[in-house]
């Protein structure tokens, strides 16, 4: 319109930043929980590929790693974001952000001097360009991209893969998120596996779905199945003295209209 063709002669920069809005998207608030009382395991009950890729933390002696398949912007049955980790290590509050969209991953302490006891960011939907917008009480919103944050300082992290990171930390643990067994841990890592590894998983994935199929045969007929709903008709029919009603019975092969009703004509 008239408005933005002016602006665009007297702002440098603002077709570009419409065009960047136009392909990634313009602000879009909306408030989803991260995760506050992540899963934890310790690395040698894990069963993600090898070669999966995590962000590994360290805080004193004590070594997590997150796996890129857990903070993936999904959400959780219970509705939580599953791109924010609000998590503890060794005792200290530590986040785990990731923007899956924009490619950027950050991990956040309290800042010194932050009269904050826990950090607790809530995702607060996408910002104008993309990119996630975080908050801590709903009013005062931050793109996670920036430089500083109230009350929030980076605190240092590895990318590493899976096997990386436990060779150099042996008494890592490991958060899997919504992968709470063997088979969906191998099922989100399949993309990583080694030909050994994918051998395995294909195994034991198919010996899970076999079991799924397998009904029991004391199962109960589908509610609301037809022969269950015309069992059913039929029984109320009886019930108020209604004579059933028969389907007709196929014709003969060759014979007509006209010879059904001679036969009854006779």
């Amino acid at each position: 319109d008239d408005n933005s063709d002016t602006l665009s002669l007297e702002r440098e920069g603002f077709d570009e930043e419409v065009n960047r809005n136009m392909d990634l998207g313009y602000k879009s608030p909306f408030l989803a929980p991260g995760i506050n009382e992540p899963e934890i395991w310790l690395a040698s009950k894990i069963r993600f590929a090898a070669a999966s890729p995590v962000i590994g933390v360290s805080v004193g002696e004590s070594h997590r790693a997150y796996p890129l398949v857990t903070l993936l912007g999904s959400f959780t049955r219970t509705g939580e974001n599953g791109s924010i980790v609000n998590d503890k290590v060794d005792g200290k509050c530590i986040t785990v952000t990731n923007d899956g969209d924009s490619k950027v991953i950050r991990v956040f302490q309290l800042a010194e001097g932050s009269r904050r006891t826990t950090i607790g960011l809530i995702l607060m939907g996408m910002g104008d360009g993309g990119g996630m917008n975080l908050t801590f009480d709903t009013e005062t919103t931050f793109a996670q991209s920036l430089e500083e944050i109230p009350d929030l300082a980076d605190h240092p992290f590895e990318r590493a893969t899976l096997t990386e990171w436990v060779a150099e930390h042996p008494n890592t643990d490991v958060y899997v998120g919504e992968f709470v067994s063997a088979d969906l841990q191998m099922e989100s890592s399949l993309p990583y596996m080694t030909p050994d590894e994918r051998v395995k998983a294909d195994g034991v994935l198919a010996e899970r779905n076999r079991k799924r199929k397998n009904l029991s045969p004391t199962r109960k007929k589908r509610r609301g199945s037809k022969s269950e709903a015309s069992e059913k008709t039929s029984g109320e029919k009886a019930k108020r003295g209604e004579p059933a009603v028969k389907k007709p019975s196929k014709k003969a092969a060759g014979s007509s209209d006209n010879e059904s009703a001679s036969r009854v004509n006779r």
